[in-house]
Parts: C-alpha cells; structure tokens; sequence
C-alpha cells in the first residue's frame, strides 16, 4: 500500500492519496481532482 501526503502551502491545506493493487483514495482533496487523475494513471 502506498500513502502519500499532498500539502499545498499556498493554503496551508493536505490531502492523502492512498494507493493499493491498481485503486487509489483521496482523502480530504482539493477542488481540482485532475493532479490526482493524473497520478492514478501513473
């Protein structure tokens, strides 16, 4: 399982991507979902 922290200092704001056997979860993201689109297909 893979879990990663995505902070943003710009607005002092963290989601988590939590990643296992080709699914992925975000927790508490930010509005724009692409960065986390993007990162699942990698």
């Amino acid at each position: 399982m893979k879990v990663e922290q995505i902070y943003t200092g710009c607005i002092a704001h963290a989601a988590y991507y939590l990643e296992n056997n080709g699914e992925a979860a975000i927790f508490d993201p930010l509005r724009e979902v692409q960065p986390y689109m993007d990162k699942a297909k990698r």
